[in-house]
C-alpha cells in the first residue's frame, strides 16, 4: 500500500473556550497485484490493520475516531478475522452460494453494457460487495492505536479486481492529540 496524506491540519484548533479536534485525511492506494488470493478468482483480500495504524500515528491523534472508506462499489473494508481459511475459502463459498456469477443480473443486461464501454459484468460483485462490507467503517482511537478486540483486524475485500491496477481507501481522523 502506499499512503498518501491528503490534508492535515496541525494541531487542535481553540476558539474561545471551545476547543476544536484536529482532522487528518490519507488516501491508501492499495495495489490489486498485491492482494491475496481465494478459491474464487474474482475474490482479492489485504489485511490494511497496519497501513491504517501508520496512518493514525502521522496523524498525532491520541483519542479519537477514524473512518475508513473504499471509493469503489465492488470493493469493500470490513473489520473481522484475518485468517485465511475465512476469507480465502469461506467468504467466497458463501457469497458464491447466493450471488454466483452468470446469473442473469438486471445490472449485467446486455442494452446496459452496450451503451457503456468497458464496462463489465459485474452485477454478481456488486452484490457480493453490498452484502459482505459497509460503505464504511468507524472505529476508535485510544492511546493512538485502534481500539480492536483481540481476533479484529481491518480487511479491504475486492470483488471484482479485474483490470483495475490500484484500488483507493480514504481514511478520516478526528480526534485529540493531547
Amino acid at each position: 500500500c502506499t499512503v498518501q496524506v491528503s490534508n492535515c491540519s496541525l494541531k487542535p484548533l481553540r476558539i474561545g473556550g471551545l476547543r476544536l479536534f484536529k482532522t487528518h485525511v490519507a488516501s491508501l492506494e492499495i495495489k490489486v497485484p498485491s492482494l491475496k488470493t481465494t478459491v474464487s478468482p474474482d475474490i482479492g483480500w489485504k489485511n490494511i490493520t497496519e497501513e491504517i495504524q501508520t496512518v493514525i500515528q502521522q496523524s498525532h491523534v491520541r483519542r479519537g475516531i477514524v473512518v475508513i472508506q473504499s471509493q469503489h462499489t465492488t470493493a469493500g473494508v470490513v473489520i473481522n478475522e484475518a485468517e485465511e481459511g475465512l476469507v480465502e475459502t469461506d467468504l467466497p463459498q458463501a457469497l458464491a452460494r447466493f450471488f454466483p456469477r452468470g446469473r442473469e443480473y438486471a445490472h449485467d443486461r446486455v442494452e446496459r453494457l452496450r451503451h457503456t464501454p468497458g464496462e463489465p459484468e459485474n452485477a454478481h460483485a456488486h452484490l457480493q460487495c453490498i452484502f459482505a462490507t459497509p460503505g464504511s467503517v468507524a472505529l476508535i482511537i485510544e492511546d493512538a492505536r485502534l481500539a480492536l478486540g483481540e481476533w479484529q483486524s481491518v480487511l479491504f475485500v475486492d470483488f471484482d479486481p479485474h483490470d483495475r491496477p490500484i484500488r483507493t481507501v480514504r481514511v478520516m481522523i478526528v480526534g485529540d492529540t493531547e
